[in-house]
């Protein structure tokens, strides 16, 4: 067993991925797969995208949304947090653009990189007030 399968959640794909993978994928990983109701610390979280990563050719792309923990004040996460906890099945977590950044080890990030989500391809003319608490990215692979 490699340190991926051995990092999958409880009763997950540990064989040979679903797909053809002598092509280019684009792999979308949604917050809720990477917390969960075991709420995956950031290394397991990454070795999860790591595995998949692992499992596609040179040329995909991973493309990630994620909460930043580092883009809210300690009230406004405890907040966020509490409402989701009672209006949401799964865990929602957040983490620092450092935790974040690590899901894209082994990718080459397309321009502008890691940044909040306003900041990707952002419409012209649109105003600077409302800020997102989230980071985004899209990566390909070596």
């Amino acid at each position: 067993m490699t340190s991926h399968e051995a990092s999958a959640p409880h009763g997950a794909r540990t064989g040979p991925l679903p797909f053809d993978t002598s092509v280019a994928h684009q792999a979308r990983i949604y917050d809720y797969l990477l917390g969960g109701k075991d709420n995956y610390c950031a290394d397991r979280a990454a070795a999860i995208v790591a595995r998949l990563m692992d499992s596609v050719p040179s040329g995909s792309y991973l493309v990630i949304s994620h909460g930043g923990s580092d883009l809210l004040g300690r009230q406004a996460l405890d907040g966020l947090t509490d409402v989701a906890d009672r209006r949401i099945q799964q865990k929602v977590v957040y983490r620092t653009h450092e935790q974040v950044a690590r899901f894209f080890d082994g990718t080459d990030l397309v321009e502008p990189g890691l940044v909040r989500m306003e900041e990707w391809r952002p419409e012209s003319g649109a105003d600077e007030k409302g800020q997102s608490s989230g980071w985004c990215a899209v990566g390909r692979k070596r």
